[in-house]
C-alpha cells in the first residue's frame, strides 16, 4: 500500500487523538469490570449504516451502527467480536463518534454515510477529523468467500481504483481469499478526505490474541461476550 497506517501497540503511546480533551478505550476480557464504572450509550448493531445521536433514553435502545454525540461526559460506544470498532473526533473535540464496520458495513459506505449523516446536524471538514482504529480480526486470520470479495469491490467503486482494492485482500486456497478490514477503513477513509496523518490503529488481532479479546470467527456461537470500544469528550 502506498499509504502508511500508522499502528500503536497501546492507546498510551502517541497517536492521533493525543492531547485532545477526551478519554477512549478498548474493553475486552481482562477488564469487563469497566463496563460498570461507565454509563455506556450503544445501539442495537444491524450491520448497517444508520447513525443515531446520544443521549438518549437507555431503555429504548434504537437500531444503528455509528453512534455520536457532541456533550461531555456522554460515552458513546460500540460492541464487537471481530468487526473493526472505529472512533472519530475533530481536531477540535467538538463531538464524538463511533462506528462499528463490519465487512458489511465497510462494504455499504458505512464510514462516508456517517460522515454525510453527521453533516446533516454538525459542520465539520473531514480534513480535520481525527481517527483511531480499535482491536479487529486481522487479515492473516480473516478467510472470506468470492461473494464478500465482490461486495468490497462494490463498495469500493467511486472511492478509489480496482488496483488500490486489490492491497486489501490476498489469494488463499481455490477461491478463498484473505481480507483485510482495516486496510479497507483506512483507503475509505483517506478518500473520504482524512489525512493519513490523523489516523492511528490498534496493532491486535481479536483472533489471535485469544487471552486479550473475544472472537467470533475463533470462539463460535453462543458468543461469551463482546469487546467495547467506548469514546467520550470532557
Amino acid at each position: 500500500m502506498k499509504n502508511h497506517l500508522h499502528q500503536v501497540s497501546s492507546i498510551f503511546e502517541p497517536h492521533s487523538f493525543s492531547c485532545l480533551p477526551l478519554e477512549f478505550g478498548f474493553i475486552g476480557k481482562k477488564n469487563q469490570n469497566e463496563l460498570t464504572e461507565k454509563k455506556f450509550f450503544h445501539l442495537k448493531q444491524v450491520h448497517g449504516t444508520k447513525l443515531v445521536e446520544a443521549p438518549f433514553e437507555s431503555s429504548d435502545v434504537p437500531e444503528g451502527d455509528s453512534i455520536y454525540t457532541v456533550k461531555k461526559g456522554v460515552c458513546v460506544s460500540v460492541r464487537t467480536a471481530d468487526c473493526l470498532p472505529i472512533l472519530v473526533t475533530d481536531d477540535e473535540a467538538s463531538f464524538v463518534m463511533a462506528l462499528h464496520a463490519g465487512w458489511r458495513g465497510l462494504a455499504q459506505g458505512i464510514i462516508g454515510k456517517s460522515f454525510s449523516q453527521l453533516k446533516s446536524s454538525k459542520n465539520f471538514r473531514e480534513k480535520n477529523l481525527r481517527i483511531f482504529l480499535g482491536p479487529c480480526i486481522e487479515q492473516e486470520a480473516f478467510e472470506v468467500g468470492p461473494e464478500v470479495i465482490q461486495a468490497f469491490l462494490n463498495g469500493s467503486r467511486g472511492l478509489f481504483e480496482e488496483k488500490l482494492f486489490k492491497t486489501c485482500y490476498r489469494g488463499g486456497l481455490a477461491d478463498r481469499s484473505y481480507l483485510s478490514l482495516k486496510s479497507f477503513a483506512f483507503l475509505s477513509l483517506l478518500s473520504s478526505g482524512v489525512r493519513e496523518e490523523n489516523i492511528s490503529s490498534l496493532l491486535s488481532c481479536t483472533n489471535h490474541n485469544q487471552e486479550d479479546w473475544f472472537s467470533y470467527r475463533r470462539d463460535g456461537t453462543p458468543l461469551r461476550g463482546y469487546n467495547w470500544s467506548w469514546i467520550t469528550l470532557i
